[in-house]
């Protein structure tokens, strides 16, 4: 099948494998312009953590016509790509080697086509891949029947735009998959429970932030390993966001934010209680205690830490000095809050 040429961007990992290079090269070959981070990822395996922030590789990611995966393999810097691809509700498809081990415990939920190869990547199959994805890119046409009252709102809408209908509704659904609402009376964040600057420390302790170079962004890695949160740092807006289940459900201010936050020394980070949380599974903690945090704060000092009254007091009055701090600086929530990410 005769394809047109294409715009792809290739997600880099954070340790280039021959197969990446081999898709990028047959691309290339078939006339296809290929992006990806950076061109010396191409050249020498070069890769610079904080060019994945930088403006230009999301630019990248946005005018790309689809987005391609090469192998099973996730890290932090792919996560980050392919969170900015769905988001930005780009196509996104995999192309996995027969041999990969990690194939049978893939889910392939946010690739639209995954396509596996033997040996290598040969012309044929990239042709073949590039015409599966011209046959699905046709647009998906059915009957909507609406009543008055959603009528008179999309009329509406289309006045105040240069949209129509259907344009409208899309972006309504997408707004819907891919983001929280915003809530117009509620400027500012909500002040966490106090188990939220534990697991801050307990980030720091682990090693499991990121920061960018310029500190107003972070990659934060969950406990388990199986998510990557981000978060952006406006320091002239006064604004933070990340998007955990916290800052997206709840609307308070998450632990990805305050372990940031004390990275930068906009508020204080005591290392000797960071220490304690160093190694801790958090999410099996929430989990025996929903909604109840208070719960979960004191089953982590009777049961897991076996602490002293007078250690654990230590620690909470530090809490609540920092949730004051967090009161004092009355951190703003930008107009989108995203959707937290999914276990990889």
């Amino acid at each position: 099948m005769q394809t047109s040429k294409k715009d792809i961007y290739l997600v880099a990992e954070v340790i280039r494998t021959d197969d990446w290079l081999q898709v990028y090269r047959g691309l290339e070959q078939l006339g296809h312009s290929i992006h990806t981070i950076s061109q010396g990822y191409v050249n020498d395996d070069t890769l610079l953590l904080d060019d994945i922030f930088l403006p230009a590789t999301i630019d990248k990611i946005k005018t790309a016509d689809f987005i391609v995966k090469v192998g099973s393999k996730n890290d932090p810097v792919v996560n980050y790509q392919l969170g900015a691809a769905k988001a930005l509700k780009k196509r996104i498809v995999n192309i996995l080697p027969s041999y990969d081990e990690e194939m049978e415990k893939l889910e392939h939920g946010i690739y639209e086509i995954t396509q596996s190869y033997n040996n290598s990547v040969t012309r044929e199959r990239l042709i073949n891949l590039l015409g599966k994805i011209e046959e699905t890119s046709l647009d998906i046409r059915f009957n909507l029947f609406i009543d008055k009252r959603i009528d008179l709102f999309l009329k509406e809408a289309v006045s105040c735009s240069s949209k129509s209908k259907s344009e409208i509704i899309r972006d309504l659904i997408y707004k819907e998959i891919n983001y929280g609402l915003q809530r117009s009376n509620d400027e500012f964040w909500q002040i966490p429970p106090r188990i939220k600057v534990l697991e801050a420390l307990g980030a720091i302790a682990d090693g499991r932030i990121i920061m960018s170079i310029g500190k107003n962004q972070a990659m934060v890695h969950a406990s388990n390993g199986r998510k990557t949160y981000v978060v952006s740092y406006d320091e002239s807006q006064n604004s933070i966001v990340s998007n955990d289940n916290g800052s997206y459900f709840a609307g308070f201010i998450g632990y990805p934010a305050i372990a940031m936050l004390m990275k930068i020394g906009k508020i204080q980070y005591n290392n000797k209680f960071s220490t304690l949380f160093k190694g801790f599974k958090w999410k099996p903690i929430n989990d025996k205690f929903p909604g109840a945090p208070k719960d979960a704060e004191e089953y982590l000092y009777t049961h897991l830490l076996s602490l002293p009254d007078e250690k654990k007091k230590d620690i909470q009055r530090y809490c609540e000095r920092t949730l004051e701090d967090i009161s004092h600086i009355r951190l703003r929530k930008p107009n989108i809050i995203p959707r937290p990410p999914k276990d990889i």
